[in-house]
């Protein structure tokens, strides 16, 4: 507070205020502060961060950990007073990169992914934890707390914090040359760490996006489908006329089907859109009589393990899109055409004519399958294509919502909790398996989207809590341990691990579920 020794004054809403720094090496690490703009009162508030100038986190020769030094921290109070009757002052507590030591340069700089933190605050004069072991692909301008002054305040109130920083054991070390390593030796010892704390207020609500950062997601771009509803007439006819000729089962009727109301071989229109069970040529069609409308969106294809173990997947991501290289070199021709030779061909098709862009393969050009997102090809085949120089990578500016998590794109990641966002309609199989997964949130949306696949006639063994649908036909329950699975076409297929327990499965919705097999 006020009283602290050789205490530095620090108004809300000026540029970053300390420096907190590490130098990671045979030397030892330094501490500055960059000085601001003068007091200023807050419209009738009056809010200032203070700081010891003796009071640097200093680590020396610092190496990777798997938790913090509870002895090495900074320590920082924001107080002040809210005399306004009417709003609260809105204050956060926000990460920048530090300066570059004496002797470094920007480029000896750690990756901001391999810096944890821990945040607390002294509530009762008892240190409380706010967030511990998190870590951020970019840590510029990262807002990482927010509180109030409430209005009304007359005398100054004080939160004090303590900020403890370290380096994840995530970190590879290693000889020159070893594969897989994130530094060299040499480069290690010449690495440096440094952040600077600092904070804005005003009467402006502010929110903390706790999702992991966009750039620890591969992602494509795809166009996902709904059933307009209710349909004019006009698309009504159209629809039945060109579906009157597919197979129906007993009770089913093109009518029912196109309105959304019947099934058509067990599987509603839109379950059939959500499934990709529609051709390109119907989807055109059924998309220029105004019978479905489409949206651009977002799919998560993999995820960079070295983000962190907890994810918050983001509700909108920007997205690679690949281009068909043209004209190939002959080394990518060779390497496309021996890799496709076992696609599906239809007759007169030709793997040369289609990696060269003026052919098909099963219908669709290369470029086609490039545009398809989740239908299209996957990651392992735009891995080849990409290393091989037969395509091009894109990442837009642009951010879509995120609709579909494909098959195995969390897979074997190293994850400890995951939290999806109320944009995902799809998750494919073994998406999150092989993983040591404890917390799992799942918006109750996806119950209420999915509520009749969910709870499909069958055996009924009894009811539960928490029972929340993922995707079409896909089903998730707790049972002691909590099981999930996805049933597709006759076919059990894991989205989480059957056997792997999870502690704490967030949502309120229940339902009376069928018997899929034992666990």
């Amino acid at each position: 507070g006020k009283n602290m020794n050789k205490t530095k004054k620090i108004i809300f809403g000026s540029i970053i205020g300390v420096l907190v720094g590490v130098l990671i090496s045979t030397t030892y690490a330094i501490f500055s502060y960059s000085r601001v703009s003068e007091n200023q009162q807050l419209v009738t508030g009056d809010i200032y961060m203070h700081y010891k100038e003796s009071n640097s986190m200093m680590l020396e020769n610092a190496l990777p950990t798997t938790t913090y030094d509870p002895t090495k921290y900074f320590e920082f109070t924001i107080d002040g007073k809210n005399t306004n009757t009417l709003y609260d002052i809105y204050y956060d507590i926000i990460l920048n990169r530090g300066d570059v030591p004496n002797g470094k340069v920007e480029a000896n700089r750690i990756q901001d992914k391999f810096i944890k933190f821990r945040l607390t605050e002294f509530i009762n004069n008892e240190e409380t934890e706010i967030f511990t072991n998190k870590s951020y692909n970019n840590v510029t301008n990262k807002r990482i707390h927010v509180a109030t002054i409430p209005k009304n305040t007359t005398s100054e109130i004080i939160h004090r914090y303590r900020l403890y920083m370290w380096i994840s054991n995530s970190v590879v070390i290693g000889n020159t040359g070893t594969p897989g390593i994130d530094y060299d030796l040499t480069s290690w010892n010449n690495l440096f760490a440094s952040v600077k704390v600092g904070s804005t207020g005003d009467f402006t609500e502010k929110v903390i996006d706790n999702s992991t950062d966009a750039s620890c997601f591969t992602t494509s771009k795809t166009t996902t489908y709904n059933l307009n509803g209710p349909l004019t007439s006009e698309a009504l006819n159209a629809c039945v006329n060109y579906v009157s000729g597919w197979g129906w089962d007993s009770g089913e009727t093109p009518e029912a089907f196109c309105n959304g109301t019947g099934t058509g071989g067990g599987y509603t229109f839109q379950e059939d859109l959500d499934d990709n069970a529609i051709s390109h040529e119907d989807l055109n069609y059924f998309v220029s009589n105004n019978i479905i409308s489409g949206e651009e969106s977002a799919v998560i294809t993999g995820y960079d393990p070295n983000c962190g173990s907890d994810v918050v997947i983001p509700s909108s991501l920007p997205v690679s899109s690949y281009t068909l290289n043209s004209p190939l070199t002959s080394e990518a021709l060779n390497a496309c055409v021996n890799y496709v030779s076992d696609f599906y061909w239809d007759q007169g098709e030709t793997p040369e004519a289609f990696c060269n862009g003026t052919g098909t393969s099963d219908g669709y050009t290369f470029q086609e399958g490039l545009d398809m997102g989740e239908g299209g090809f996957n990651n392992e085949t735009l891995n080849y294509f990409v290393s091989n120089n037969i395509i091009s990578v894109n990442t837009s500016t642009t951010r879509y919502p995120v609709k579909i998590i494909i098959a195995s794109a969390f897979k074997g990641v190293g994850l400890t909790s995951v939290v999806i966002p109320n944009s995902v309609t799809k998750i494919g199989s073994d998406a999150f398996s092989m993983n040591q997964l404890t917390s799992v949130t799942i918006p109750d949306n996806y119950f209420d989207n999915h509520q009749n696949e969910m709870c499909k006639s069958g055996t009924i063994v009894q009811q539960k809590n928490t029972n929340l649908s993922l995707s079409q036909n896909s089903l998730i329950y707790k049972n002691n341990n909590i099981i999930v699975k996805r049933i597709a076409h006759d076919q059990i297929e894991n989205i989480f691990d059957a056997n792997t327990p999870i502690n704490n499965l967030s949502g309120t919705k229940s339902c009376i579920y069928q018997t899929i097999g034992s666990s």
